[in-house]
């Protein structure tokens, strides 16, 4: 039955193309991979026809952005700061890809930008300080320079604490965490304080934990559940000074006060 049938379908010539075969495209379909294309397009920036901005100019618009949650967009703009050579801006990708705001995280990478960044911050506080050629940087530009220095060494410094794009060395990390604590950063007086608290990275050193416990609560940071590091046991020989030197400057004044004259009302 099947063979009648098929001697009686005409044979095909050279006139009688044969039918086409849908082409099959490798993996995702041609209309999936266009619509693909047009998403990432419209979260990419449209930059044509507009002036390049300067990487100062993608920082600041990546910080609103962040703000408002578009991670997507601030992390795009953070980078590209990066890429230009801003620091803050080398900071802020550097966060980015550790916590993986708006992208996949990247320990490694992280730690790269982190380190990259401080270098360059510290070299540019120094040639700004000591470069006569450049002017001297006002009170404000060098106090944010200063606090911007200090962060990223904090950073640097819960990197090598907790693994993160490095090989955990705690001692290090308690080493950046001094650093940036001199240099005024309150998170890193608490890391510090942890750390010789608990023998984190170096020996137990109650006195020295107590010393950067106490600093940081001078500096606003809420120390609930710390009120040991207040008792006279845990001074050191710096704290025991100034103690003695206030109670000396009291006596002083309670002397002044029962020999000195009072002045007569007229």
């Amino acid at each position: 039955m099947r063979a009648s049938q098929e001697s009686q379908r005409p044979p095909l010539t050279p006139s009688q193309p044969q039918p086409q075969q849908p082409q099959q495209t490798l993996g995702r379909s041609l209309s999936s991979q266009s619509a693909e294309s047009n998403i990432s397009a419209n979260l990419r920036p449209r930059t044509s026809g507009a002036p390049r901005l300067t990487p100062e100019e993608h920082l600041n618009i990546g910080i609103p952005l962040h703000e408002k949650g578009s991670y997507a967009e601030s992390t795009y703009h953070f980078r590209l700061s990066a890429m230009g050579g801003n620091t803050t801006g080398m900071l802020m990708y550097a966060l980015a890809l550790r916590h993986g705001w708006g992208m996949r995280a990247n320990q490694s990478e992280a730690f790269t930008w982190l380190r990259k960044a401080a270098s360059i911050a510290q070299e540019e506080m120094a040639s700004a300080e000591k470069d006569p050629s450049k002017p001297k940087p006002t009170w404000w530009e060098s106090k944010s320079m200063r606090s911007k220095f200090a962060l990223m060494t904090y950073e640097l410094g819960m990197s090598y604490t907790n693994e993160w794009g490095c090989n955990e060395d705690k001692a290090v990390g308690l080493r950046y965490f001094e650093i940036a604590a001199s240099w005024g950063d309150v998170d890193a007086l608490s890391e510090a304080g942890y750390a010789y608290a608990n023998g984190q990275g170096c020996k137990k050193d109650l006195k020295k934990s107590a010393k950067y416990y106490r600093m940081a609560a001078e500096n606003g940071v809420s120390m609930v559940g710390n009120s040991w590091t207040w008792k006279e046991k845990y001074d050191d020989e710096e704290d025991k000074g100034k103690k003695k030197g206030g109670k000396e400057k009291e006596k002083d004044k309670e002397k002044a006060g029962l020999f000195s004259r009072k002045k007569s009302v007229v």
